[in-house]
């Protein structure tokens, strides 16, 4: 692209992102779309006597959400993210694939909640709680950083960026329509694996694990951003190697 088509490639990328991302988030999910993220309630349990256990009926505190978020759990949260950032860097610069940044980043981040979750006591308060609440406040962040990267909308008149919304359009379609087809007949999955599923595919896997955070998917958050950082991966090579066959010169 020349540099003058640039703003308008990104303007027409940004918006036609917002509109994939609204016609998304407007799918409404009941019944099995959301089954897995809400706990059932415990039955009543009854003690020898025939009364109700209160203290068989409480359940264990396993959710992070539900332990006191103190300065030193936010602290916590915020040093392990950095060391996972600087670490997945220099992760995927030494194999050589700069796309796998946020694979690395999603499984060092996953060894350090496990790590934790091992060394703690028994008992005590989760060392990364609020971790989920302060992750939804940067998610919200990226989000409007997003729709203020995409510039002047004047930008979408230029002939560049007409040309790039068809293709977007034209392919999202298909994506949509391949996925539908492979929902209806093969996979049968709950329809907000479906969606989280669809926006790694476009968006990523930072809009993906955003999407998820802000529908309280919560064990879609890290699923969401492995397959999108995959993705990355796979279609990276992809386009290499249809640009090669097109006969289209790259600049590495």
């Amino acid at each position: 692209l020349s540099t003058s088509a640039v703003p308008a490639a990104f303007a027409a990328d940004m918006c036609s992102m917002a509109g994939f991302l609204a016609v998304l988030s407007a799918f409404p999910v009941t019944g099995s779309g959301t089954a897995a993220a809400i706990p059932l309630p415990a039955s009543p349990s009854l003690s020898p006597s025939g009364v109700s256990d209160p203290a068989a009926q409480a359940p264990p505190l396993k959710s992070s959400q539900a332990q006191p978020i103190t300065s030193e759990s936010i602290a916590c949260t915020l040093c392990a993210a950095a060391v996972s950032c600087t670490l997945s860097k220099y992760a995927s610069t030494a194999l050589g694939q700069p796309a796998l940044h946020l694979l690395c980043m999603a499984g060092i981040a996953a060894l350090f909640a496990t790590l934790a979750g091992r060394l703690q006591p028994t008992g005590s308060a989760s060392l990364f709680s609020g971790a989920s609440q302060l992750g939804s406040c940067f998610m919200s962040l990226f989000f409007v950083i997003i729709g203020c990267s995409a510039g002047s909308l004047s930008c979408l008149a230029k002939p560049e960026s007409a040309a790039l919304v068809a293709f977007l359009v034209v392919m999202v379609s298909i994506h949509w329509a391949l996925l539908g087809a492979a929902q209806t007949l093969l996979l049968r999955l709950p329809l907000n694996a479906v969606i989280i599923g669809s926006n790694a595919c476009i968006g990523g896997p930072a809009t993906a694990a955003a999407m998820a955070a802000a529908k309280k998917w919560h064990h879609l958050v890290q699923p969401g951003m492995l397959t999108g950082a995959l993705g990355y991966a796979v279609g990276t090579l992809a386009g290499l190697a249809v640009a090669g066959v097109a006969g289209v010169p790259v600049v590495v």
